[in-house]
């Protein structure tokens, strides 16, 4: 619970001054039980009756943020307006107490034309429900900090289109330490994988352009789209395994599991009648870092060896690009007091198995040793869906 204030002054018709406030008390409860019941790396049984493994854990926490903000907004000539502000952020249980300042510049270059330049100081305080239960540090961090610079172009046509070009450039220091899984698939509980990992990154940066672009091609049928072309990576000073003790390869510098190079979005919607409404939308990013995996031979502790599936320098290798097409039939009632809509959604329309992963397997052959298999790890496959969601207004 907690409460939010904003005030807005008109000064003068070319001064107006911005403030705000909130104070927040926050709190977590909850608790976990997991249960291992089989090596995910060996299929066959398990002869050492090592397994099932078993570990519960609870946890409460309670704390208070509170933020404040103040800007001013002037305009000294007709085509520009500036506005310098700041913000001031505290976490009781953290103890962060953090002033950021921004400053926004918009340049009106005339013919339906607009520059946007920015520049800004933000600070990412970690919530209190960001410490995992199974991290056995439980400890808060300072709030990360980055700094970014953003300029964009945009322009308004005569027929209502919108044409948007904007750059940007971040970069980000005193990361908090994040818990990952390197293999990077759909995991529904990742913190008792073997491929969990600690990352310690020191840095990060990321830079880009982005271009957007809206028409409305006839009363009936618009268009959406964007393409984006962007750099995203971190350096970090050391990764450890979580659930296992040998060491990890990796490059100091690398791109992050999310980096893509390139992304495509494609809107398409048509309304054939008043309140009914057809999109389809189309999706497109290249592939995202991966860690490939390899059989290695490692002492058992006995004075012998055992084939073990290790990876390879983590983030050194890619998946497949990424499409997705989705489809949504939507038709809109107003009714007294509030919008209803209803839809039927199918999500992955040509059923793509997009690779997020892959599973490897060690086989044993006739002759005693193992073959290494490696299967894709995809994502959902077709999925449609009925759903009603309502809007309310008093």
């Amino acid at each position: 619970y907690g409460v939010k204030q904003d005030w807005v002054v008109d000064v003068t018709g070319r001064v107006a001054l911005e403030a705000g406030l909130e104070a927040r008390r926050v709190e977590a409860d909850y608790g976990t039980r997991t249960t291992v019941n089989q090596d995910p790396d060996n299929p066959y049984p398990d002869p050492g009756g090592f397994f099932p493994q078993v570990d519960s854990a609870s946890m409460r926490r309670t704390g208070s943020t509170f933020g404040a903000y103040v800007a001013a907004r002037v305009r000294p000539l007709t085509p520009l307006t500036l506005e310098v502000g700041a913000r001031y952020d505290r976490a009781g249980y953290t103890g962060d107490r953090d002033v950021s300042p921004r400053l926004n510049a918009l340049i009106a270059l005339g013919g339906r034309t607009d520059l946007r330049l920015a520049w800004g100081v933000f600070r990412q305080m970690q919530n209190l429900w960001d410490v995992s239960i199974l991290d056995p540090t439980q400890i808060y961090y300072p709030s990360e900090r980055s700094r970014q610079w953003t300029a964009s172009l945009e322009h308004h046509f005569e027929s209502g289109a919108l044409l948007r070009v904007e750059a940007y450039r971040r970069s980000g220091d005193r990361l908090r330490p994040v818990y990952r899984n390197w293999k990077g698939g759909l995991d529904v509980f990742p913190e008792t994988d073997e491929d969990r990992v600690l990352v310690t990154p020191t840095s990060s940066s990321s830079r880009g352009v982005e271009v957007y672009h809206l028409r409305n091609l006839s009363d009936r049928l618009s268009v959406r789209a964007s393409y984006a072309l962007a750099q995203v990576e971190e350096t970090v000073s050391a990764i450890e395994s979580v659930n296992e003790q040998l060491p990890l390869a990796f490059a100091p510098t690398h791109g992050t599991p999310r980096d893509q190079r390139h992304a495509v979005n494609l809107d398409v919607t048509w309304r054939p009648w008043q309140s009914w409404s057809l999109t389809t939308s189309y999706t497109f990013h290249s592939g995202w870092p991966t860690t490939l995996q390899h059989t290695e031979e490692i002492a058992d502790g006995a004075g012998g060896t055992v084939t073990a599936i290790r990876p390879d320098p983590l983030y050194d290798a890619r998946l497949p690009a990424y499409h997705r097409i989705d489809a949504r039939l939507t038709k809109r009632t107003t009714l007294r007091g509030g919008d209803m809509r209803i839809f039927f959604e199918v999500s992955n329309l040509t059923n793509r198995t997009n690779v997020f992963g892959y599973d490897y397997i060690r086989a044993p052959t006739t002759d005693g040793t193992f073959l290494l298999e490696r299967e894709p790890e995809g994502g959902f496959v077709i999925l449609p869906s009925l759903g009603v969601s309502w809007t309310g207004w008093w």
